[in-house]
């Protein structure tokens, strides 16, 4: 079978930069880029924010965005004058599950800009199709297209007293807009868009849970109906390995299941971001499909190049997904050609990014090479910090000079030895809290502990009952 050449043609538009208004107590100033300023109906909008320490003082525990749309410093509403509805977008999340690793805190010192938030915005995403805004749109674009006024409130960060929790305080006050140019889409690729929205059943889209939009059913995640799967070589793979959350156009069950379906949808579209998102998914299934060699390392560099090439808010944006996606692909046979790509990509990969990637490392491959960003220090896997150390067993005792303890426990998976420090015992819940060297605190089943483990649990936590009292 004859390939086909697909020449790629830059998306029109240009990248936009949005600065906040600066307020008088104002230690920080929120800078947004957007990409494009203008689109067809059904496409993506790129938008990242920047936070610069404009204060001569050093920030402690501002907070970091490491992952898109994980936690929102903004709300982002669109609007026009020719139409009577507007629209604001709810992130989706790949899981129902309430997760606050996307959310770090470091010292933020004076002049220093870093990257924060990170949003897709879908022009509409395709679970929204008739939402009222939306089918009005359609109904009334004209061929000049509809200028639309996107508004950002913004959320201001705040880490009250000495608590780890981050809050986000809205001031209605303060809004940035931009226009945007939404232009009427070829009346195929409208069918087109039509056709994944009707062929959709509504458990294969998202629902709005409070201020998110996570998976309709599945409580552990984001798993496709295995109605599209993707073939590679002799297998078969979910297609939200290769696609980015929130983007199904198309997805499941929709999208093509071969790397020739793949490449056929990218040559039928006009250039555009949808366009872009395809060609992102047809390029790691080049890579991907690619025997080992010349032709990988080919098709590992085109798609490399292309990302390098794209605007700074789209390829922010798709590099931070495709980071999101290593632990997916470290629990399939293409663990190893994913691993080489995001290596391939580790220089222009953000902060955040390259943090995740060296962290993913350290506990997964025991032969990372990787450099980890300035001041991060990587992550250590559970069992790593909290196994004794050769030191530690030379000492032949149960008590380290350190003020750690050895505890011997007995789970499914036969004797385990950890060093940590007791902290509070709940012997009626059979639960024993612990923190390891890293000053992290864990559950252990306190029934498994050795008959002198348990004792010791017990005079520990009667001497913090005495010196409650006596205080």
């Amino acid at each position: 079978m004859e390939v086909i050449t697909i020449e790629y043609v830059p998306t029109t538009g240009e990248t936009v930069t949005i600065t906040a208004p600066i307020r008088d107590a104002d230690s920080v100033k929120h800078t947004y880029e957007m990409f494009p300023n203008e689109i067809y109906y059904g496409d993506t909008v790129y938008l990242v924010c920047y936070d610069t320490n404009i204060s001569d003082n050093t920030i402690p525990g501002f907070a970091d965005i490491k992952d898109t749309n994980i936690i929102s410093p903004c709300s982002v509403t669109i609007s026009s004058d020719t139409l009577q509805s507007q629209y604001n977008w709810i992130g989706e999340y790949c899981s129902s599950v309430w997760d606050d690793r996307g959310l770090d805190t470091r010292n933020f010192i004076p002049g220093e800009k870093r990257l924060g938030c990170k949003y897709y915005l879908e022009f509409p995403p395709l679970e929204d199709w008739n939402v009222p805004f939306w089918k009005e749109m359609r109904e009334k674009i004209t061929p000049e297209g509809v200028r639309c006024k996107l508004s950002i409130t913004l959320l201001y960060h705040r880490r009250p007293g000495e608590s780890w929790t981050v809050e986000w305080v809205e001031s209605a006050t303060t809004v940035v807009t931009q226009e945007i140019l939404v232009k009427p889409r070829l009346e195929n690729e409208m069918t087109l868009l039509e056709q994944w929205y009707k062929n959709t059943p509504e458990k294969l889209f998202p629902k709005v849970d409070r201020s998110r939009k996570i998976p309709h059913d599945d409580y552990w995640g984001l798993i496709s109906s295995g109605r599209s799967n993707i073939k590679i070589g002799w297998s078969s793979y979910d297609p939200w390995l290769f696609i980015r959350i929130g983007n199904r156009k198309p997805s499941d069950p929709n999208n093509p299941t071969t790397l020739d379906g793949w490449r056929e949808l990218e040559a039928s579209l006009v250039p555009s971001t949808m366009r872009d998102e395809v060609r992102l998914t047809r390029l790691q299934l080049e890579y991907y499909s690619a025997t080992k060699g010349e032709a990988s390392e080919n098709a590992k560099k085109e798609l490399a190049d292309w990302l390098k090439s794209l605007p700074d808010p789209q390829r922010i944006v798709m590099t931070t997904f495709l980071v999101s996606k290593m632990y997916d692909f470290f629990q399939t046979s293409l663990r190893d050609k994913n691993r080489e790509l995001i290596r391939a990509l580790y220089d222009i990969l953000d902060y955040g990014c390259q943090e995740s990637v060296c962290n993913f490392e350290s506990i997964n491959y025991k032969d990372s090479t990787l450099t980890p960003p300035q001041g991060v220090r990587v992550q250590r896997s559970f069992m790593e910090i909290v196994e004794p150390t050769a030191e530690d067993l030379a000492l032949n005792s149960k008590e380290l000079p350190d003020g750690f303890r050895i505890w011997d426990a007995v789970g499914d998976v036969g004797p385990t030895r950890l060093v940590a420090r007791f902290v509070e015992l709940k012997e009626d819940e059979d639960t024993a809290i612990l923190r390891n060297r890293d000053g992290l605190s864990f559950n252990l089943i306190f029934s498994t502990l050795s008959e002198e483990d348990k004792q010791y649990a017990r005079e520990q936590h009667a001497k913090k009952l005495t010196e409650n009292e006596s205080e």
